[in-house]
């Protein structure tokens, strides 16, 4: 054999070692007479996205549109999330990408996806996930990502997921969030913040969400909290163990919100002294009310010391 026939032997032998070894493939079954489930085993180490097939053989007289569930099979890789998944099954309505590697989620991964109920992407090593990943995703009702490695979120991600009820971010090294974050979910109802690295709990994240009722923020760095966002929310169950300035749960049993308001009064003179009046911080009126108030309790006490030395200028010549 000459060289040239050895040289097109090894490439003819890689490319197919390389196919074997890049692929989806799907065992289907029936859990219920309306979930049929795609347990889908991914072998894509290298986050190839040019997938023209997901293999494997459905059951009778059943078809990719009749797939409800898709679920990872153990031992799936994959640094992406390759948009064959819901260019092929359109109809999905619960995905599932737990702890695979994924690193980072573009516009196209779930583009196709637009019937889904419930994302899972936990336990990966999501990094970054790009401002539209999530625009045709309009029925989200459950969103997962924790046990990744967030460090913050772009601005509009959640801007079409007004009937998410459930977001889970935590065990992920978010910092800080941007304004309105999550003023687009106004049928959010739980938010889990838990084992992150904020610092501030800042108002203008929420914006009106009066259906939100739970907050995790356990295990944070927080030493302020911006009492406000309880104004705007219909938050009466706070979760704040193992933070800076205020290690318990807070529940506004009665709804009168002067409990949780009492326990966050610390954290929220905490957020005046870090934060202040700061364009991006606090909304301007109320900062010039805040300053305005200041002064006159500068004044009051001024006229009160004033006072209390001419007290005692009378009693001293008496």
């Amino acid at each position: 054999m000459n060289s040239t026939s050895s040289l097109l032997l090894l490439l003819i032998t890689t490319s197919l070692h390389a196919s074997f070894g890049q692929n989806l493939f799907c065992y289907y079954r029936i859990i219920n007479p309306f979930a049929y489930v795609c347990d889908l085993l991914i072998q894509n180490p290298n986050g190839y996205n040019n997938f023209t097939e997901i293999r494997g053989t459905h059951l009778p007289v059943r078809w990719n549109e009749d797939v409800t569930t898709i679920l990872r099979a153990t031992s799936s890789i994959s640094i992406n999330a390759p948009s064959i998944i819901c260019n092929t099954f359109i109809n999905a309505r619960d995905l599932d990408l737990f702890g695979i590697g994924i690193e980072r989620i573009n516009e196209d991964s779930f583009r196709n996806c637009r019937n889904l109920r419930q994302l899972e992407l936990g336990g990966n090593k999501i990094v970054e996930i790009e401002e539209r990943s999530f625009s045709n995703n309009l029925l989200l009702d459950i969103l997962s990502l924790p046990g990744n490695r967030l460090t913050t979120l772009p601005a509009n991600i959640f801007a079409n997921q007004r009937l998410l009820h459930a977001l889970i971010l935590s065990r992920n090294s978010l910092t800080e969030l941007p304004n309105n974050i999550f003023a687009p979910l106004t049928d959010l109802i739980e938010l889990n913040l838990d084992f992150n690295q904020l610092g501030v709990v800042h108002s203008h994240w929420f914006g009106n969400l009066p259906t939100l009722s739970f907050v995790h923020l356990r295990e944070n760095q927080i030493n302020s909290v911006d009492e406000r966002f309880i104004d705007n929310t219909g938050v009466y169950w706070l979760g704040m163990l193992s933070n800076i300035c205020i290690n318990q749960l807070v529940m506004d049993i009665t709804a009168t919100r002067q409990q949780m308001r009492t326990a966050l009064r610390v954290c929220f003179e905490n957020y005046q002294d870090t934060s202040g009046c700061t364009p991006g911080n606090l909304d301007e009126r109320v900062c010039k009310l805040e300053n305005e108030n200041a002064q006159q309790q500068m004044e009051i006490d001024e006229l009160k010391k004033a006072v209390q030395e001419l007290l005692n200028r009378n009693c001293t010549s008496t």
